[in-house]
């Protein structure tokens, strides 16, 4: 169970720094993509990357079946967590309503198609090498982070719903409304 959860901190935070990149590529900007206030990690990511880990596990010998089962269970993942920041938070981090083929705003099938291929690659090549990885981490060093997340993930989400706005986990954006 502990190496799941490192796992989890491992996709959280390289969630983090793929959508850094990606913006960047898209966007031509750097802006930060992180979901909480002191560390650069996005739980989407990590979520996800467990989901499909986890339930496609039995299914590895088929790519196929792998790739469905990973865009289903992203998307899904995707799908949850919008609602608990928009509908307990009263936040939005991403808002497909504008696109074709969306569910509510929430997911996107483009983006759905996308989770299926990157979830080839996380079960054949990601996966097993992080999996080797954290499987040496100390647990009491997991253990140390996830009290340091879940302080995190508590102060981040008390900050989005008494400000409604994601920019309360930006220290800067704190700052400035101290002072003002």
């Amino acid at each position: 169970m502990i190496s799941w959860i490192g796992c989890f901190f491992i996709y959280s935070f390289f969630g983090c720094v793929l959508e850094t990149v990606f913006c960047f590529v898209f966007n031509f900007k750097i802006e930060s993509r992180k979901c909480m206030l002191l560390s650069a990690l996005c739980p989407v990511y990590g979520l996800g990357g467990i989901a499909v880990s986890a339930l496609s596990f039995p299914f590895k010998d088929n790519k196929i079946i792998t790739f469905f089962i990973g865009m289903i269970a992203a998307t899904l993942v995707e799908y949850i967590m919008d609602m608990f920041y928009k509908d307990f938070l009263g936040v939005s981090f991403w808002n497909y309503s504008q696109r074709p083929l969306n569910i509510n705003g929430r997911v996107w099938i483009v983006y759905s198609i996308c989770w299926g291929l990157l979830s080839l690659l996380l079960v054949y090549k990601i996966h097993p090498a992080v999996w080797s990885f954290v499987t040496e981490i100390p647990s009491s060093a997991i253990v140390s982070f996830g009290i340091f997340f879940a302080v995190d993930m508590v102060l981040s989400s008390i900050l989005m719903y008494h400000f409604q706005t994601k920019d309360a986990i930006n220290l800067s954006w704190i700052y400035h409304k101290l002072i003002s």
